[in-house]
């Protein structure tokens, strides 16, 4: 069983699902166990085996009594063998009645938590608590030894994109130009996309502030997509394009459940994480669709990009590095195309990650 707080559209939720997915193609029986999910995300027969906290909060200490005593009853009811928690709140909170059932504990660490002080990092060292951990990327492993001088019962499962998706043989080119005439994107712009949802630290903000800062309107036509649900952070982004004089150029569309389209209609996807990404599985699913993508030179974004094409890297808050590599995929956005998703089969696939996963669990 897995445990997570909600199950919505975050790539540590998506891995759950894969999890989830890949265990029940091998007839494995598991359940996902949760706060709360988005049913749009989920068949009828992955909602069936989701339990939910019924309305507690992992957070709760008045909520965690009954999910302790829910969960006990779950491992009894369904003969639970192993607990897989992939989130601070249910590790911190559940940690010692977890290790008090009659079954193996797996925690996974996603992220690069710096420790702003004892009390955040003794919150996060929880994660660490499992009889294995699975880091998803080389560098997160390295954070957790530094930060936390841990170096035992650490294993490395690098976060894998689903090829078959991520393919653009599968997409409706007329599809495609159908969205194109709806967002009046022409034919001769080029289109710039950052997928991930938009926060304090996605850089979103920056990507606008460097394009104006490089006069990049001076010798390209262009269009960049976001994606938000919130009518603040839209209106935010588009005074902040306003400013930058990219207001005609910035199209902010609501999250989408078929992002390959948009990778699949864009030139040029971008990174722009302000602080090191744990793997940052942007980088996979762009080249996995052929795409050409740039991204900070730092953590899980570098690990991924600097043994395919090391330009395509950027040094975080230096505007002449941005450029060099902005324009450096301008210049070959349709060279070498097929060796991106060759790249990704050989190295980053998600049955890769899956096979591992399961075999962690095995041992």
């Amino acid at each position: 069983m897995q445990i997570i707080p909600s199950l919505g559209v975050g790539g540590i939720e998506r891995g759950v699902l894969d999890i989830s997915r890949y265990l029940d193609s091998l007839s494995i029986e598991n359940h996902i166990f949760c706060e709360n999910y988005n049913p749009n995300l989920l068949t009828k027969t992955e909602i069936e085996k989701i339990i939910t906290t019924q309305n507690e909060s992992f957070k709760s200490i008045l909520g965690i009594k009954k999910i302790k005593k829910q969960l006990k009853a779950i491992v009894k009811k369904y003969n639970i063998n192993l607990i897989h928690v992939s989130s601070r709140a249910p590790a911190f909170f559940l940690n010692s009645f977890i290790k008090k059932l009659p079954v193996k504990y797996v925690t996974s660490f996603h992220n690069p938590y710096k420790k702003k002080n004892f009390l955040k990092k003794f919150y996060n060292s929880f994660l660490l608590k499992g009889d294995i951990v699975i880091a998803n990327s080389y560098f997160t492993k390295k954070h957790i030894q530094l930060e936390y001088n841990k170096n035992s019962n650490i294993f490395v499962v690098q976060r894998g994109t689903d090829i078959k998706y991520f393919n653009p043989d599968n997409i409706s080119v007329t599809e495609i130009n159908n969205i194109k005439n709806e967002l009046n994107i022409k034919e001769e712009e080029i289109v710039f996309m950052i997928p991930s949802r938009i926060s304090s630290w996605k850089g979103h903000p920056k990507f606008l502030e460097y394009i104006f800062k490089i006069n990049l309107k001076n010798n390209e036509k262009f269009k960049i997509l976001f994606f938000s649900n919130n009518d603040f952070q839209k209106n935010n982004l588009y005074k902040i394009a306003k400013k930058f004089h990219l207001i005609n150029e910035l199209i902010i569309l609501n999250e989408s459940q078929n992002i390959r389209n948009y990778y699949f209609l864009s030139d040029i996807i971008i990174s722009m994480s302000l602080k090191e990404e744990g793997f940052g599985r942007t980088i996979s699913e762009a080249l996995a669709m052929k795409k050409i993508v740039i991204a900070p030179k730092q953590g899980g974004t570098k690990e991924q990009l600097e043994k395919f094409d090391n330009n395509l890297l950027f040094v975080p808050n230096n505007l002449h590095s941005f450029e060099n590599a902005i324009k450096y995929a301008i210049k070959n956005k349709d060279n070498n195309i097929e060796l991106r998703r060759k790249y990704i089969v050989s190295n980053f696939s998600l049955e890769d990650m899956l096979s591992k996963t399961l075999s962690l669990y095995e041992k």
